[in-house]
């Protein structure tokens, strides 16, 4: 890859994480947009923030890039630096956006085929679309799948939730910044599992109206072992999210031990 290439790809933010949304550099980079021609009215109405207005300035700066394209704040900065680059390198990616690729798989895509790479390999929606209507096929796995879950995000009732539970509150007894930075890593993190692992799960049971049924013609279910693995393991589960002190008093016996 040359220079320049890298340096078109791997272009560094200058701001990152709450800088972004910071009133200082979001100013600095509304007077950048305005040099470069902006409507600075525009941009401060419709709420951008630092990295999304980086984006829309490295545009601005490209001739071959037509920055009002991406400019809608409902666009992450990850989707419009895409959209950019595609610009950028005179690649339409407008065939695999429809399909549903995220930015990051289009990523992969569209520098596949800047490197002349047969990208049909690779480039095909086989994982999150494959699970649509499966729970008629598979019922079982589906429900298992669905504690498991719940489980992860830390519902009550599953033994994911104990662990979350002590998590915050031992934050909460820190009583100082670092622990409310902690609970409130804890919280969206279970709120991104909970919105990755219920699009599977929305999709498994409610397919959609256009979704063909003979799809599922191919899909073979389970072995009786394997369905008992994961009946064991739903269980297990919930057992253990019921009765909690059993792992409690294990990790704690555990620990003054250790």
């Amino acid at each position: 890859m040359t220079t320049a290439e890298q340096d078109l790809i791997n272009e560094l933010n200058v701001y990152s994480g709450l800088d972004s949304f910071n009133s200082t550099v979001i100013e600095k980079e509304l007077g950048l947009c305005a040099d470069l021609g902006a409507d600075v009215a525009k941009l401060k109405a419709l709420g951008f923030n630092a990295l999304q207005l980086v984006e829309i300035r490295k545009g601005l700066e490209n001739p071959k890039v037509d920055a009002t394209k991406y400019m809608d704040p409902k666009l992450s900065w990850t989707e419009m630096e895409e959209m950019r680059l595609e610009m950028a390198q005179g690649i339409d990616m407008s065939e695999y956006r429809k399909q549903g690729f995220d930015s990051h798989q289009l990523y992969q895509i569209r520098a596949g085929l800047a490197e002349g790479i047969d990208v049909s390999i690779y480039a095909k929606r086989e994982y999150v679309s494959d699970m649509r209507g499966i729970a008629k096929k598979m019922p079982i796995e589906c429900i298992s799948f669905l504690i498991a879950s719940l489980g992860m995000v830390g519902i009550p009732l599953t033994c994911g939730f104990i662990s979350k539970y002590r998590l915050i509150t031992a934050e909460i007894a820190l009583n100082n910044r670092e622990g409310y930075f902690g609970i409130a890593a804890i919280i969206i993190s279970s709120v991104l599992t909970l919105v990755y692992l219920f699009s599977i799960v929305i999709s498994a049971y409610i397919p959609g109206k256009n979704f063909d049924e003979s799809s599922l013609n191919n899909i073979n279910d389970s072995k009786n072992t394997m369905k008992f693995v994961f009946i064991v393991i739903t269980i297990m589960i919930i057992y253990f999210g019921v009765n909690s002190n059993i792992l409690t008093n294990f990790i704690d016996l555990v620990s003054m031990n250790g």
